[in-house]
């Protein structure tokens, strides 16, 4: 069903007596084409006023719409294993029986069944409502799959519907048992180490540079060894000097430092370090403060709040836009004339959140008229988010904030069964690594 239920590895029980005699899909299936896609037609008439409940709900079925690019099928006499990329195991039932699965965070109640020429049918029931029907056939002496695809919806007009053509590339094994007895590691957003844009003119000899702390000490999901690695290692090619720092902040640590880098805090910072920080930025130092969608919002709060900062905790997206990136244009307007955009015409970010500042703030990255807050998959009333930031600069005494609410556009990640590039490496943000380094000369006047 989806990239979103294609990622993870379905285990079906097959209890029908002429279970061998049925086609044998089993190996490796790549997508021949582009598959051909759907037609969402609204049921209600006339043009959607922005951020449309329904306009929103068509948006996450776009999502749950996208065809696998390639999975493995492992068929035995007893079960069939769907596995794409390194998901965790799922198991569902044939025979009509009702099933529930919990995929990205979404409620999918089901029915599997295998039908007497031994097409596969799933029937996924979401807790956004409507129905999901994936048939995947065997044809051309089982060398090709033949994958169809419809969603009705109480906010479409028709049901739309997909087709996908498959070939096998290689042939897999049965499964040794019914079920996996290990899930497989998490399919999740691993470094990209490769990621090496070139910096013409580094601003300082290696090594000579300001010292950069990228902060640890609270849960964070992105760090100078794990997933901003690649922010860490520009950053030094840059001349930077950068450290991590594990301990909580106080006085006497963040003295030793030029910029302080907080990207996605998962444990909220205590009062004492807010005040350290605030009173360590207003004497002079620099603070990169990076939060994203929730869950990774309520722990900056108090934090941003010292700095006169509003974060909302609700995620950002453009309902037209399944994949959730949003592009910042000079053309438009979404990308602001500042010295730290100078000489670069667009950047992207990968969903996000939003903020506000109270004043002296100076907007880099603006939400467009499409850009909508929502609190979850099952959001009925989605808020506008035009004119509110992603991205911005401010001057707090003697010293510098910048902020920003989404934190893969500074990373360079692979990410999905297909080790899709997010962040500064993906094609679509080529300019974002001359962002972050303008960032960071403007911090470092």
């Amino acid at each position: 069903m989806s990239a979103r239920i294609a990622a993870l590895t379905l285990a079906l029980a097959v209890a029908h007596p002429a279970a061998a005699q049925r086609p044998d899909i089993s190996g490796t299936w790549e997508l021949t084409g582009a598959a051909v896609e759907p037609t969402f037609r609204r049921a209600q008439a006339g043009v959607p006023a922005a951020c449309d409940p329904d306009e929103a709900q068509i948006g996450v079925l776009r999502i749950f719409s996208e065809p696998q690019r390639r999975f493995t099928f492992a068929q035995a006499d007893s079960t069939l294993v769907m596995t794409s990329g390194a998901g965790p195991s799922s198991t569902l039932y044939l025979g009509g029986r009702d099933g529930e699965l919990s995929l990205s965070g979404v409620n999918v109640a089901y029915r599997a069944r295998r039908t007497p020429d031994g097409t596969l049918v799933i029937e996924w029931r979401p807790q956004f409502g409507g129905t999901i029907v994936e048939r995947y056939t065997a044809t051309e002496g089982q060398a090709l799959l033949q994958y169809d695809q419809t969603i009705e919806h109480r906010v479409l007009a028709e049901p739309a519907r997909r087709h996908a053509s498959y070939r096998r590339i290689a042939e897999s094994p049965p499964p040794a048992a019914a079920a996996p007895s290990q899930a497989p590691a998490a399919v999740g957003q691993v470094a990209d180490t490769a990621f090496h844009p070139v910096i013409e003119r580094p601003a300082y000899r290696e090594g000579t540079g300001p010292v950069v702390f990228i902060d640890e000490a609270h849960a964070n999901f992105h760090t100078a060894t794990g997933r901003y690695l690649p922010f860490a290692q520009l950053l030094r090619r840059d001349g930077y000097a950068v450290n991590r720092s594990a301990e909580r902040l106080n006085t006497e640590i963040l003295r030793a430092g030029r910029v302080l880098v907080i990207a996605n805090a998962q444990e909220t910072l205590t009062g004492a370090e807010v005040t350290a920080v605030r009173d360590w930025v207003a004497g002079g130092g620099s603070l990169l403060l990076i939060t994203d969608h929730p869950p990774f919002v309520q722990a900056a709060v108090g934090l941003a709040r010292a700095f006169g900062i509003q974060l909302r905790n609700a995620g950002a997206r453009d309902q037209a836009i399944a994949s959730g990136r949003l592009t910042f244009r000079r053309s438009d307007g979404t990308l602001k004339d500042h010295p730290i955009t100078r000489e670069i015409d667009e950047v992207t970010t990968f969903t996000g959140s939003s903020f506000q500042i109270d004043s002296a703030g100076q907007p880099l990255l603006v939400f467009g008229p499409q850009v909508c807050s929502s609190t979850g998959w099952t959001d009925a009333n989605p808020l506008p988010l035009e004119g509110h930031w992603q991205g911005a600069v401010l001057p707090f005494g003697a010293g510098r904030v910048a902020v920003f609410s989404e934190a893969a556009m500074f990373s360079a990640q692979v990410t999905g069964p297909n080790r899709s590039p997010m962040g500064m490496n993906a094609p679509v943000a080529r300019q974002n690594a001359a962002l972050l380094l303008n960032v960071m000369h403007w911090l470092t006047p």
